[in-house]
């Protein structure tokens, strides 16, 4: 269930998850039965759930989403109340699986797991290449009031306090008017930062950056948590704005594979071949995300599920530990048991962090076991 025709990422989720069930299907399905896909397009809170009601009336025993928190929160909510098992693919908001929902799983990171990867970013990278002191560096957390920018500005609160580094301002917004974003630049930079931290959604990152260009405002590093800075729309609305930033989110195909185990880096190859004999294109960051929500349901998960039933399939993920490197975005799969607080998060979820170097031109630049290039110290902004 996917708002697929609103939302470019979420089809192309869709489509990765399509490809995990076709490469799961050349290899015998799931102890021998085929894996179908049965797709709803939703886009909105009454859609959704009325979409999740239909698929489960159809048959279906699991339900991937939603690409969107706001829409990962219904989905997930009317499948558990449904009894069936809910995997989501992409949504962020840490509310997805705090709820003490039955039956949901996340895949892929959280919004306070980007929060906190943008922190030991910072630490490792960007504070060291400023000639900075950890508690000499001022960081500055800015977020969007809504679950997802308040999971990464948790996400990355925690890490800061975890590693003795300075937050010394957190700016929570509700979107507005173009002339708002002017008076958040001024807010940011009052603060005189040297590192910004963002989780914020294209329309406010663009309009916070354009304010930023306006005042003249200088910093060490600007570091979005979302697919928001990665993606291409981004420089596409805030042109030579974007040079220098870094956006933590997962990897697409081109990723190093150093840090790959063999059997991942075959599979990558694999799904990469079959993605664009499908889709007649590479795989993106979120197709990526797509296939290996995919891959773990039907290659991990249910072959050692006694049923698909929820109880069964929970348990199966529950007992799944595998090391990073296991899937083909470099994370391992290792879900927090029912009854903690995370539960369902998978917790060896891993991110990466893409740096832009031209207005058409983004490198992963971290961990060095994933990254294409290194980080361009004299392109920070």
């Amino acid at each position: 269930m996917y708002p697929a025709s609103t939302e470019p990422g979420a089809l192309e989720q869709l489509h990765g998850l399509e490809t995990a069930a076709a490469l799961a299907n050349e290899s015998g399905g799931v102890n021998g039965r085929e894996v179908k896909i049965d797709s709803e397009d939703a886009t909105h809170d009454t859609a959704v759930q009325a979409a999740v009601d239909n698929l489960v009336r159809r048959g279906a025993s699991v339900i991937f989403g939603t690409y969107d928190s706001a829409l990962a929160l219904v989905a997930s909510a009317e499948a558990s109340q449904d009894g069936v098992t809910f995997m989501e693919t992409g949504g962020l908001a840490d509310t997805i699986t705090r709820r003490g929902l039955r039956g949901v799983l996340r895949s892929g990171q959280s919004g306070s797991t980007l929060g906190a990867y943008a922190v030991e970013f910072a630490h490792d990278f960007v504070v060291p290449t400023l000639r900075l002191s950890l508690r000499q560096a001022r960081i500055v957390v800015i977020f969007a009031d809504d679950p997802y920018g308040s999971s990464v500005a948790y996400g990355a609160v925690t890490e800061a306090a975890a590693l003795g580094m300075n937050i010394v301002d957190t700016i929570k917004y509700v979107p507005s008017t173009t002339d708002y974003y002017y008076t958040l630049a001024s807010e940011l930079q009052a603060d005189h930062p040297d590192v910004v931290i963002s989780g914020q959604y294209l329309a406010d990152a663009a309009g916070l950056r354009e304010a930023m260009t306006v005042r003249g405002m200088k910093l060490g590093a600007l570091i979005g948590a979302s697919s928001t800075y990665s993606s291409l729309a981004y420089p596409e609305t805030v042109g030579s704005g974007a040079l220098g930033v870094f956006a933590v989110d997962g990897p697409d195909q081109g990723m190093g594979r150093a840090g790959l185990l063999p059997g991942a880096s075959r599979l990558l190859d694999q799904a990469i071949a079959t993605y664009r004999a499908g889709y007649h294109t590479a795989m993106s960051s979120s197709a990526i995300e797509g296939f290996v929500g995919g891959w773990i349901m039907f290659h991990d998960i249910l072959p050692h599920a006694m049923t698909a039933s929820r109880d069964d399939v929970i348990s199966a993920a529950d007992s799944l530990d595998l090391p990073s490197g296991s899937e083909v975005n470099g994370s391992g799969v290792k879900f927090a048991p029912q009854g903690k607080a995370n539960a369902g998060d998978n917790t060896m979820a891993d991110a990466v962090v893409w740096q832009w170097r031209t207005t058409a031109m983004r490198y992963i630049v971290y961990p060095p076991a994933f990254a294409q290039t290194r980080p361009n110290a004299l392109q920070m902004t």
